[in-house]
């Protein structure tokens, strides 16, 4: 198994997401993608609606706290699914997610037998195999199938369609709070509208699941590295910004895999990290572009547009080497490239970018970016030419849903 994506299909209002045991936060926007071992959030007024790969969706409501505990699945091509008619989970998965505060409304679809699915709040965890519904800190309600909530102290209890729980402290089964029939309506409704807010191919453009690995960036760089980059996180975007660049300037011949690590402890300085590292390591250019956008696919005509700027020799190897990780932004990339570098051959350009997106087709989806300092030279052009596109937690108990 592999990590999976979890996207943000719609949020209305304002959300953020929490990277990783660092707490870094950066604000969420629809269309971002979440890793495991990263939280969401909801201001007040505001929601927030996650789809996993495996089909399930978490619609966070205003004021909640909810964390990724795990994620894993068996590969699977997503751009094959249709994720608004999706009735039955694509691939064997591995799931956890956290209520720690607030209320969320799931609507999961009917699980593999070997897959789990865990649901956690502060007095119990949840295992479903297709159902809907609700969970908060200290309630929960069943809108379909069937659910057997098990609490810390070891007490269980079944809840069918239409019934709902409240919860005491100490994770005794209460009577439902005043607001339960509220949520209840709200998950009924959510169920029925969910696949109207959802891409057909809402994982277009996805980080490769096989390169979610958490950490994977790094794995090229030394321990001492990986602790500056850590340790200047810290202090702030600027910080691991400048202390990427020093590493690049350092080690040019990691620059690429520096880059990388550094935007995978913040996305969203995906921008400043590309031009900076370019900064120090031109000659690895179209390589520094390429890793970073392999972390952060969202951004990348402005990945490509910053090292372009900086190395605009390199303008055509970076174009070709970005859009082979982000080949459905291909015709972006080759516009902000050919900004960035306004002398370089627009239509030698706009012709690597196009090679880079069949590499990537004809590959089965994105590379990982290389470490490689021949910043000049793009990867080598794949056959064909098919045009731009292609593509230990807390609670105790379970909750069985059928």
């Amino acid at each position: 198994m592999v990590p999976g994506n979890i996207r943000a299909v719609k949020v209305e209002g304002t959300a953020w997401q929490i990277i990783g045991s660092k707490g870094s936060k950066e604000r969420l926007n629809e269309g971002d993608f979440i890793r495991q071992g990263n939280a969401v959030e909801t201001a007040a007024n505001s929601t927030a609606l996650l789809l996993f790969e495996n089909g399930s969706t978490i619609n966070l409501q205003p004021g909640t706290k909810f964390s990724i505990e795990e994620f894993m699945l068996d590969p699977f091509d997503t751009q094959k699914v249709n994720y608004q008619k999706l009735k039955s989970e694509p691939s064997q998965s591995i799931t956890k997610v956290k209520v720690n505060d607030g209320t969320i409304l799931f609507d999961i679809p009917k699980m593999n037998r070997s897959s789990t699915y865990e649901m956690i709040n502060p007095v119990g965890t949840a295992g479903i195999r297709g159902t809907a519904g609700y969970l908060s800190d200290n309630a929960m309600g069943v809108t379909e199938g069937n659910v057997q909530f098990s609490n810390q102290n070891g007490e269980s209890q079944s809840f069918g369609v239409g019934q709902s729980t409240g919860f005491a402290p100490n994770g005794g089964f209460t009577p439902p709070p005043q607001n339960s029939q509220q949520n209840m309506n709200a998950a009924q409704q959510n169920s029925q509208n969910v696949s109207g807010n959802l891409p057909a191919n809402a994982f277009q453009g996805a980080p490769s699941q096989s390169n979610q690995n958490s950490g994977a960036a790094a794995e090229g760089l030394s321990t001492e590295q990986k602790e500056t980059l850590e340790k200047a996180a810290e202090k702030g975007d600027s910080a691991l910004v400048e202390a990427a660049a020093q590493l690049a300037q350092q080690a040019p011949e990691s620059a690429a895999a520096i880059a990388a690590a550094a935007t995978e402890i913040s996305p969203s300085a995906a921008v400043a990290i590309t031009t900076a590292v370019t900064t120090a390591a031109p000659q690895a250019a179209a390589n520094i572009a390429q890793s970073v956008a392999q972390v952060a696919p969202q951004q990348a005509p402005a990945i490509a547009a910053a090292a372009a700027a900086v190395a605009p020799a390199a303008a055509i190897a970076i174009a070709q080497s970005v859009a082979q990780v982000a080949p459905q932004q291909a015709a972006a990339i080759v516009t902000a490239v050919t900004s960035a570098a306004p002398n370089a051959d627009a239509a030698a350009v706009s012709s690597a970018a196009q090679q880079g997106a069949d590499q990537s087709s004809s590959t089965g989806g994105q590379t990982q970016g290389g470490g490689s300092t021949d910043g000049g030279t793009a990867p080598p052009p794949a056959a064909g030419n098919s045009g731009f596109g292609g593509g230990g937690t807390s609670g105790g108990g379970n909750i069985y849903g059928n």
